[in-house]
């Protein structure tokens, strides 16, 4: 407990994601393992479209579902380069995936998504080579407050899931292939 530090950190602005990295450089020269995990809901989510789809709302969404783990992932790769893992990983959905996704609607949360895949995509193709692992998982319906209220009409228990995602965060893998996997460890299309 004694080596647990709670920074505060809001992964959509750019000055609190600096400020945080900079809590933790004053703490440490290196780290070994980010794991990117905020993500939002929108109420608004199930407009189709042809119901007037809330663009303000979407862009809202991209802000923190996408590009908060970009924000996050450029301020603390200078610890992570030192770090013995340099392990990248990130909470993503089956909403993302643009093969598997059944959602009629959901237009700022889905897409959000896959461009969250996507980027890590990316990174992975970059950043593979200097040495980075990456992981991206998909957690499952679970019983959070996402939408601002519990959901307790989903499947999962979140402190179930959490033991599936730090066994896949922590366990090797072939870092040569970037695959989503679920909380059962199977392997979802990006």
């Amino acid at each position: 407990p004694a080596q647990v530090v709670v920074v505060p950190l809001d992964i959509g602005s750019d000055s609190s994601v600096i400020a945080a990295r900079n809590t933790v450089a004053r703490r440490t020269k290196s780290i070994d393992l980010v794991i990117n995990n905020a993500g939002i809901f929108s109420p608004l989510s199930d407009r189709g479209i042809r119901d007037e789809p809330d663009y303000e709302d979407m862009v809202r969404l991209f802000n923190v579902n996408t590009l908060g783990a970009l924000r996050v992932t450029e301020a603390f790769l200078p610890l992570l380069q030192p770090g013995e893992m340099k392990r990248l990983c990130y909470v993503s959905s089956e909403a993302g995936s643009i093969a598997r996704s059944q959602r009629g609607a959901w237009f700022g949360y889905c897409m959000s998504k896959a461009a969250l895949n996507r980027g890590v995509a990316y990174l992975f193709d970059r950043l593979r080579l200097e040495g980075y692992s990456f992981r991206l998982f998909h957690p499952g319906w679970m019983k959070t407050y996402m939408s601002g209220e519990r959901n307790d009409r989903a499947e999962l228990d979140p402190d179930d899931v959490a033991i599936a995602a730090l066994d896949y965060f922590l366990s090797p893998q072939d870092e040569d292939r970037l695959v989503m996997r679920d909380w059962q460890g199977k392997a979802w299309p990006l």
